[in-house]
């Protein structure tokens, strides 16, 4: 199956040619051949699924220099086709790059940063406290991120204070607004702010006199 094709293309350091819907002109299908290094499986509560880590390539170079601003990620639920291309490039990886770490400091699958690997926000959380506080246990079992710090625990009260090394994007945003009846940004004030202004924006629709 294809997904083999792809574990395999990694593991062997081999360029593949793939079929994809383009989403962003009417699902046309589009061919590109790519240098597979990596696949993920991500969920966000409304789609789970699987994607590929590749930077897109011309022709058969003898030699590629892979960047981090050229990587791209895509669903493999929208590739129809793929080819094995029988040549193995010689890859040497920019300085600093190494694609294990791509993800390490996102929520998901998208990054704003393309440049350094290594820019990243320490934002600080805390547990809301309430008669009933699930996620306190939660979170000590399933940490919230991998870079996770618990920097208070008040175990009789059911409160927790923590940080993460994350980078600030829209799936950060998503993930605390999901979760905003539980937990609260503490800093940076730049996060808490938008987190504030989109929860009032959100109840702002349901305060309107609109009965349609």
């Amino acid at each position: 199956n294809s997904f083999g094709i792809f574990l395999k293309a990694i593991r062997n350091k081999q360029p593949l040619e793939i079929t994809y819907f383009n989403l962003q002109n009417n699902n046309h299908l589009k061919t590109k051949r790519i240098f597979p290094m990596m696949l993920r499986e991500y969920t966000n509560g409304w789609i789970t699924g699987w994607y590929l880590l590749s930077v897109e390539i011309d022709g058969t170079p003898k030699q590629l220099n892979l960047k981090l601003s050229k990587i791209r990620v895509i669903g493999l639920d929208r590739i129809t086709a793929v080819k094995q291309l029988d040549y193995y490039p010689k890859v040497i990886f920019e300085e600093g790059f190494n694609p294990a770490d791509y993800f390490k400091y996102t929520m998901g699958i998208s990054r704003d940063n393309l440049v350094k690997i290594v820019e990243n926000k320490r934002v600080v959380l805390e547990t809301i406290s309430k008669e009933s506080i699930w996620i306190y246990d939660y979170l000590k079992k399933y940490p919230f991120h991998p870079t996770q710090k618990i920097l208070e625990d008040n175990r009789e009260m059911r409160y927790l204070k923590f940080s993460v090394q994350v980078e600030e994007n829209w799936e950060l945003e998503q993930f605390l607004l999901k979760y905003s009846t539980d937990i609260r940004v503490v800093n940076p004030p730049s996060i808490k702010s938008r987190i504030e202004g989109m929860l009032r924006d959100g109840l702002s629709y349901y305060s309107t006199n609109d009965s349609n």
